[in-house]
């Protein structure tokens, strides 16, 4: 049983809030839990650097490289993506939400696992809106292999939320899984939300790794340094990533090639802060659960960089990600 795969079947029978409870503990015993040869290397490389700035060191880069290599990243078909938007709707419901006949809205619906789960839960009505084209075609070859009684009434749109000309009031439930960390505007989105939402109706989003926490910078594909994006500055990134040839140099959605001003154009970089004070609206939202989900895993990069890593409080650096259920009022 993989990771993923063992992750899923204790939100499954332990319940996701005890899931979480006990991993938190689990996680705050990280900070004390480090590779101490890793660590090791790291300062004597530190002593011996001829350079003062980090930022612009893509040697040094190379070298960190070499003790963080690439991630593996986890399986990404059918039967994966359907157990999670399983688990995403099993959390909504066991917050009393009830989605029996409900109309759905899930934006940054990526191939639209959970337009095609809705129907388990008796959603009436589900409609997609992401703004890459291919993970739409994705969508329909997934519905196709489908039983037509598997699939209920849906949709989808290769548009951006902003751009899509919804009617207002119009949906029971508003969900955003893995996407919140990649929109331009957040809190234009999460306004629309707002306006499209039934009075009463509910919005749910989890997304992680936020921009700051140590894989933030969503490259753990061509590399598995933590930090890359809090330590090395955009244009040795950049000079990094040409030299492997990464895929990440395209922007996933809009197929647009990046540049070395910003090679995460598809990150919008907004700290936990910002999206706290975005979720907690008391004259928009009525706050039903809000959970922060923390990684202590690289806590050692905190006290090895404290300089380059000051700029950015412990809960930035280590709040991977966020899962917020909101009434509207």
């Amino acid at each position: 049983m993989s990771q993923e795969q063992t992750r899923r079947f204790l939100k499954n029978h332990l319940g996701v809030s005890l899931y979480y409870s006990l991993r938190d503990r689990v996680e705050k015993e990280k900070q004390h839990l480090y590779d101490r040869k890793k660590v090791s290397a790291i300062k004597q490389k530190l002593a011996s650097r001829n350079v003062q700035a980090i930022a612009d060191d893509l040697e040094f880069m190379e070298f960190l490289h070499r003790l963080f290599p690439r991630m593996e990243s986890g399986r990404d078909d059918l039967v994966n993506l359907f157990a999670g938007a399983r688990i995403t709707f099993n959390e909504i419901s066991a917050h009393g939400v009830a989605l029996e006949n409900a109309r759905l809205l899930d934006i940054g619906c990526g191939r639209g696992e959970n337009l095609l789960v809705a129907n388990e839960y008796g959603v009436k009505f589900a409609l997609g809106i992401d703004y890459n084209p291919e993970c739409r075609k994705v969508f329909e070859e997934f519905k196709n292999g489908l039983q037509p009684s598997e699939v209920i009434n849906t949709d989808y749109l290769s548009c951006d939320l902003l751009n899509a000309n919804l009617e207002s009031d119009s949906f029971d439930v508003v969900t955003s899984i893995a996407s919140f960390e990649h929109f331009d505007d957040p809190e234009g989105v999460l306004n629309s939300c707002h306006r499209v939402l039934k009075r009463s109706g509910v919005f749910f989003a989890n997304f992680d790794p936020i921009f700051p926490s140590p894989f933030g910078a969503h490259r753990f594909g061509t590399t598995g340094i933590p930090d890359i994006q809090n330590l090395f500055s955009d244009q040795t990134v950049f000079a990094f990533l040409e030299s492997k040839r990464a895929d990440n140099l395209i922007h996933p959605s809009k197929r647009t090639p990046l540049s070395n001003h910003d090679p995460y154009a598809e990150m919008n970089r907004w700290t936990v802060r910002q999206f706290d004070q975005q979720f907690n609206r008391p004259d928009k939202w009525e706050v039903i659960y809000y959970r922060r989900r923390h990684v202590y895993d690289h806590y050692f990069m905190s006290w090895l960089f404290r300089n380059e890593l000051a700029k950015y409080s412990e809960e930035d650096l280590f709040t991977a990600g966020i899962t917020v259920l909101l009434r509207k009022k």
